[in-house]
């Protein structure tokens, strides 16, 4: 949640004590999710070796577990990371994951994927794209009851 509010300062150090609680706990999956968060706050930061460096990490544990939805959230937040170097291929890999959530029937993942997509466009200079992804998510979202995603998507369009 304090990612999401923009207090990725106060975000770092609570994701660094989670993920290694989950591994103490060798709790797989919450540690998967924690290096995709700490991935995406050291994105933040502005700290992106360190940020892919979390990514290998998750992909790593994620390519053994049978959570597509798992695999896929850090197949997002490795796409975020790869944008910042390369906003096309990041958002090649993002538009994969929108449709991989589709099939797989994974509303909230596909959601995420769009969230990030658009946000990747507005950043990569294809702004009108990426306004119009972000507010057809925004309304999407919130009549589907995923009221953070489309609080996110309008943020951004601010």
């Amino acid at each position: 949640m304090l990612l999401e509010s923009g207090s990725a300062r106060e975000a770092e150090p609570l994701a660094r004590a989670a993920l290694e609680q989950f591994k103490k706990e060798q709790q797989v999956s919450a540690e998967i999710s924690a290096h995709d968060t700490l991935a995406e706050t050291l994105l933040e930061l502005g700290k992106v070796a360190e940020s892919n460096s979390e990514i290998l990490l998750a992909e790593h544990l994620s390519a053994k577990s049978e959570s597509r939805a798992e695999r896929l959230k850090t197949e997002i937040a490795n796409a975020r990371v790869i944008s910042k170097a390369n906003p096309e291929d990041g958002a090649r890999k993002l538009r994969t994951a929108v449709q991989e959530a589709e099939q797989a029937g994974l509303l909230g993942r596909q959601l995420e994927a769009t969230l990030a997509l658009g946000e990747v466009e507005i950043k990569s200079g294809k702004k009108d794209a990426g306004k119009a992804r972000l507010q057809a998510l925004e309304k999407d979202a919130k009549g589907k009851g995923f009221v953070l995603i489309a609080q996110r998507a309008g943020d951004i369009l601010k």
